[in-house]
């Protein structure tokens, strides 16, 4: 995220110097790559954050993963 923030300071400082289309396009790319790296990491943090389910699962129950009783002979 900071590498994002200098990169579109350094866009502003390269516009600021002489106004040619192609600084005006990196802008906006910058300003929107910079949009889209906050809403990623948004999502991602709400993810992270929000509880999981609370009931336990049954993967595997039944299947052939089952441990087998022993059988004791005599």
């Amino acid at each position: 995220m900071a590498a994002t923030v200098t990169f579109v300071v350094a866009i502003l400082v390269a516009a600021g110097a002489g106004s040619t289309g192609m600084l005006g396009a990196s802008l906006m790319a910058g300003a929107f790559g910079t949009v889209v790296a906050g809403v990623v990491t948004l999502y991602t943090l709400y993810v992270l954050v929000k509880p999981g389910d609370k009931m336990a699962n049954n993967y595997g129950s039944g299947g052939s993963c089952d441990i087998a009783p022993e059988v004791q002979t005599q």
